[in-house]
C-alpha cells in the first residue's frame, strides 16, 4: 500500500515498473504492453516525488495525459500536489474555461488544450470523489470544448485557415460498370 520496498527504502513507480517491464520481457518485446508502460512510467516520474500512497499513485499513473505535453504535464502535477497534500483538486487552479468557438489555429490549439485537462479533471474525479468536487462543472464544460472545438473547426474551415477533408472518388453502381467479357 506505501512506497516503501522490503527494506524500508522508499521505491519509486517509475523503478517498479521498469524492473516489471525487464523482468516480463521475451524476446525483447514486452508483447503489446511496452508503450503503455512507458506512459506509466512517464506519468509516474512526473508524480513520483509527491507524498501519494502507492494505490492512489497507480492510479494517477493510468490517468489519461500526454506528458510530453507541457500544459497537461503542468495541471496533472498541480491535481497530483493538491491531492498529496489532502486539498481539494479545485478545477480553476488547474484549467482555463473557455467559452468562445476559436477562430484561429493557436486559439483551437488552447480549446483543446483546455478539453483534454478537462477529461482528466474528470477521469481523477471518478476515482477520486471527495478530492476532486468540482465533476459537475468539469463534465459541463468538457461537453462545452467538445462544441467549441466542432464549431472552431468548421468557422476555420469555411477561412480556410484549415484543409478541409479530401472527398473521396464516389464508387460506381454496379450497373455503370462494363460487362465482363467471356
Amino acid at each position: 500500500e506505501n512506497s516503501k520496498g522490503l527494506d524500508g527504502d522508499h521505491v519509486s513507480l517509475a523503478v517498479v515498473l521498469e524492473t516489471f517491464q525487464r523482468l516480463h520481457t521475451a524476446d525483447g518485446s514486452l508483447f503489446q504492453l511496452s508503450s503503455s508502460l512507458d506512459d506509466l512510467k512517464g506519468v509516474a516520474e512526473a508524480v513520483g516525488d509527491l507524498d501519494i500512497p502507492l494505490r492512489d499513485l497507480l492510479t494517477f499513473s493510468m490517468a489519461p495525459v500526454d506528458v510530453d505535453n507541457r500544459e497537461q504535464r503542468t495541471a496533472l502535477l498541480l491535481m497530483a500536489q493538491d491531492f498529496a497534500m489532502d486539498h481539494q483538486v479545485e478545477l480553476l487552479r488547474c484549467v482555463r474555461l473557455l467559452t468562445q468557438p476559436p477562430y484561429t489555429p493557436g486559439l483551437l490549439k488552447e480549446v483543446e488544450e483546455a478539453h483534454m485537462i478537462l477529461e482528466l479533471y474528470v477521469w481523477l474525479a471518478l476515482r477520486f470523489k471527495n478530492a476532486f468536487p468540482d465533476l459537475p462543472l468539469a463534465s459541463k464544460f468538457l461537453q462545452k470544448s467538445h462544441m467549441l472545438i466542432e464549431e472552431g473547426l468548421e468557422l476555420l474551415t469555411k477561412q480556410g485557415k484549415m484543409p478541409s477533408r479530401p472527398r473521396r472518388p464516389r464508387a460506381r453502381l454496379a450497373s455503370a460498370r462494363p460487362p465482363i467479357a467471356n
